[in-house]
């Protein structure tokens, strides 16, 4: 066998080893990952005919043994293998790397909670809890996989500092926004945008982007980093989404219409019997640039959901226990209706200014559902039937019934050069006796102040420290509740004269 059979021979060889590692670790080799293999082989072919040239115009550096002058050969030939393998592992991990945007952020906060007139056991009392520190971290993942398909995704990590638990109740719908004591790490997001060639139709499916959305931008200093406003809907969805530009057809600036459907729980044991109605959701939404004014955005929507409070979807932290399946396969449906203006910059004044509205239609069940209570320190003792918002007592297992929530705010950045331009904020919300927060429940807060029923506001202050990737905001949050329901959405809407006052400091870094 010539020395230029013995390298192509050897070279094949190692491409095959190196092809089955990759098929066996499921790593798809890119084409121009494969013609720059074929063109390094080239390369050392040439380099291997080069070498024979030389030896025939020098014979002299033939004078070694044969048998020496093989293994000599073969081991060049083994380096330059070597050598390849190297070069290999550069191309492959180059294509990767230009293939995967990789981004991150890290928020560290220190907040402190004084509860005024809070229940404890039947009494009211004043409580106070001085600090508690939390780290979230972010680790966000693009890949444009093609010219119109493209990936998103985003890790998320929120934990209390040390052995810490927060003792909120969390599920699928909003875990990546509760703390987690044991420091898991939650696949916030993870979609598909695909861009349907020559038309204005777009598709997005997976797990949506439907969490701290317009006007988290201001408070957040950042760009707008979600699809639905914050007032519609600020939780974890699982669906698709249809969109369609309307720019060229209406010649609005950035119009688009939306349709989407969602799926937040599904009945997979009613092969066994279990009658469970799943839990749909059904959006339209339509948003456009305001003609004539730049930096605008109005956002008009509808969302539909039936059977969304299947029992299935108590809280963990409520005081009860699902005994069994509810004899009615669900409690009720729900329509929320959203309205969301926002000016960006208002004519370069460096002034933001949004207001969202948003108003609830709920359809409640009249059949309840069956619960085994359970009380602190005593343990289960009797079967409860509980209605959406209903009164137990009075034999009433719940009715129709119709909430709001309005939220506003304004921000400014300051004309100061030399502090790199800070913010001053003010926001304000108000839910009435029966907007139910857990819609908007994802916002990463431990205290969710557009869940309240009451009055909710927020002063700010947000100094940058590096403008495109440090930032640090120090704010006050006081909540008045008018009621309060540590139920949630079962049994009565109890009046309350609690208040919660809020001091923090975050640090926010990108990456």
């Amino acid at each position: 066998m010539g020395k230029k059979q013995l390298a192509s021979a050897l070279i094949m060889l190692f491409l095959l080893t190196w092809t089955y590692q990759v098929a066996a670790e499921n790593i798809t080799v890119d084409k121009k990952v494969f013609e720059k293999i074929l063109n390094h082989q080239k390369t050392l072919e040439n380099e291997i005919e080069q070498l024979k040239q030389h030896l025939k115009e020098n014979p002299a550096s033939l004078t070694v043994p044969a048998e020496q002058s093989q293994t000599e050969d073969v081991q060049y030939l083994k380096e330059d293998v070597e050598e390849i393998s190297k070069r290999l592992d550069k191309v492959e991990t180059r294509s990767i790397l230009d293939k995967i945007q990789l981004g991150g952020e890290l928020k560290t906060q220190l907040e402190s909670f004084r509860y005024k007139n809070i229940e404890l056991n039947g009494v009211k009392t004043d409580q106070n809890t001085d600090e508690i520190w939390s780290n979230r971290l972010r680790i966000s993942l693009r890949s444009e996989i093609s010219d119109n398909i493209i990936f998103n995704g985003r890790l998320g990590y929120f934990k209390l500092w040390g052995d810490t638990d927060f003792g909120k109740g969390s599920s699928d719908w909003n875990h990546p926004s509760v703390p987690d004591p044991e420091g898991n790490l939650h696949i916030e997001r993870a979609y598909i945008d695909y861009f349907v060639g020559q038309t204005p139709l777009s598709l997005t499916f997976g797990r949506l982007p439907t969490t701290e959305g317009p006007p988290s931008e201001f408070r957040n200093y950042s760009s707008r980093k979600a699809t639905w406003p914050k007032l519609m809907l600020d939780a974890e969805t699982d669906g698709i989404i249809a969109n369609l530009s309307f720019d060229q057809w209406t010649g609005l600036k950035n119009s688009m219409f939306r349709a989407g459907y969602s799926k937040l729980k599904q009945n997979f044991l009613e092969y066994q019997g279990v009658e469970l109605e799943d839990l749909n959701g059904w959006a339209i939404a339509f948003e456009t640039e305001i003609p004539g004014i730049k930096n605008s955005f109005l956002w008009l929507s509808y969302i539909l959901c039936n059977n969304v409070f299947a029992l299935t979807d108590v809280p963990e932290s409520a005081p009860f226990q699902i005994s069994e399946y509810p004899d009615s396969e669900s409690v009720g449906d729900l329509g929320i209706y959203t309205l969301h203006l926002q000016f960006s910059n208002i004519k370069n004044s460096g002034l933001d200014w949004f207001g969202s509205l948003a108003y609830i239609d709920i359809d409640a069940d009249s059949e309840g559902s069956v619960l085994t209570v359970n009380i602190p320190g005593v343990g289960e003792v009797f079967y409860n039937e509980v209605g959406l918002f209903g009164d137990r007592l009075n034999g009433d297992l719940g009715h129709d019934r119709n909430g709001y929530h309005f939220y506003t705010g304004i921000s400014y950045r300051l004309p100061f050069k030399c502090l790199k331009y800070p913010k001053l904020g003010f926001e304000y919300n108000h839910g009435s006796k029966y907007w139910i927060g857990e819609v908007s429940s994802g916002s990463g807060d431990l205290i969710n102040k557009l869940g309240i029923n009451g009055d909710a506001y927020e002063f700010y202050y947000i100094q940058p420290i590096d403008e495109k990737h440090m930032f640090c905001r120090i704010g006050a949050l006081y909540l008045d509740y008018d009621y309060y329901n540590p139920l949630n959405i079962y049994g009565n809407q109890v009046k309350s004269d609690m208040a919660l006052t809020s001091f923090y400091l975050l640090t926010d870094i990108k990456f």
